[in-house]
């Protein structure tokens, strides 16, 4: 978003950039889905998210009161935060992150709650699909069908757990997961084998 005015603009290769119509000013956070074609975007205070479809050539805005995850007092405490946000490619659904659990949010005001006890810390649709994964200090799980049977599955168990996650990606082909930690340790989950590489990246992702 632009420092001076907080609009949100798409920026361009031609270093050329248009503001968003619809999109509030100042986002705490923007997060794209995995082919760039949507975004969502994270108000704190007054827990309001915006998905925005239709990238780049026909933006649309749709708006989500998440106010339900406020505070019982201040509305501003860490809990409240969410860890990750992430948007399907279609933009129907977006997904996030918070200390009571990974809520999804549907096209026609649907709100669902996955993963029923488990806290994640990074999340990601899968490239095209409405499919997510989501990794906890244990395991990455995958969601199919999100808005459907969101039926759940193990996709890499970690022996020794993780460091906490602080990034979850996935490849345009939907074969490969990497998952980052805040210690720069990275696992890459190779999704026909399930065979995992293990790196480092040298820094420490926030």
């Amino acid at each position: 978003s632009r420092i001076d005015t907080g609009a949100v603009l798409l920026a361009y290769p031609s270093g050329s950039t248009q503001p968003v119509a619809g999109t509030a000013a100042y986002p705490d956070g923007i997060w794209m889905s995995p082919l760039g074609s949507a975004a969502v975007l994270w108000f704190a205070s007054p827990h309001l998210l915006q998905i925005v479809s239709g990238l780049p050539g026909s933006p649309v805005v749709r708006q989500i009161d998440a106010s339900f995850l406020a505070g019982a007092s201040s509305g501003h405490s860490l809990g409240d935060l969410p860890s990750s946000l992430t948007v399907s490619d279609d933009g129907a659904w977006g997904a996030g992150a918070w200390a009571s659990g990974v809520w999804s949010f549907g096209p026609n005001g649907e709100v669902r709650s996955l993963l029923a006890g488990e806290r994640a810390y990074a999340l990601t649709f899968f490239a095209g699909r409405q499919d997510l994964a989501a990794a906890t200090r244990t395991q990455i799980f995958s969601v199919t069908d999100v808005g459907g049977s969101a039926a759940v599955a193990t996709l890499y168990g970690a022996p020794n757990g993780f460091v906490q996650p602080s990034g979850l990606g996935i490849s345009t082909d939907n074969r490969r997961l990497v998952l980052a930690n805040r210690d720069g340790s990275m696992v890459t989950l190779d999704l026909n084998s399930g065979a995992p590489a293990q790196t480092d990246c040298g820094c420490a992702p926030r």
